[in-house]
């Protein structure tokens, strides 16, 4: 028996105030801090960027009108070096990762990857305002 649910494509909400979404980053930072009690870095990943243009052309990409592209799921990986990074994959109706380009046939093309990373990870680009969720 699995604890998965079934896949909702319409999932997602919003906070209702600031508080919740701060405390939980704070909280996060907390845990992986990015120095340890020797002072050794532990390079986390507290915040991931990416463009606009970037995350829409993963939701625009090219699919058949029967299975287009619903949302993003967002993973956590790292990489060989033990760098942290997020991957961004969009997702079809059925709860199913996209990971190539889609010909109107149907058919995948294996030379279009559509799995995206390399954003702008934080630290170091964690933005200069001091208001956003980085902000304690």
């Amino acid at each position: 028996m699995s604890d998965y649910t079934l896949f909702d494509s319409a999932a997602g909400q919003f906070f209702s105030t600031i508080t919740e979404p701060k405390a939980w980053a704070k909280r996060y930072r907390n845990e992986h801090p990015e120095f340890d009690e020797n002072n050794l870095a532990q390079n986390p990943l507290y915040s991931t960027y990416f463009s606009k243009e970037f995350v829409e052309s993963i939701l625009n990409q090219a699919r058949p009108a029967s299975s287009p592209c619903v949302g993003l799921r967002i993973y956590r990986g790292t990489d060989s070096n033990q760098k942290q990074h997020t991957i961004l994959v969009g997702v079809d109706p059925d709860g199913n990762d996209i990971l190539y380009a889609t010909a109107n046939d149907g058919t995948a093309n294996a030379d279009q990857i559509m799995v995206g990373n390399y954003g702008k990870g934080c630290p170091p680009d964690c933005g200069t305002s001091g208001t956003g969720l980085m902000a304690d």
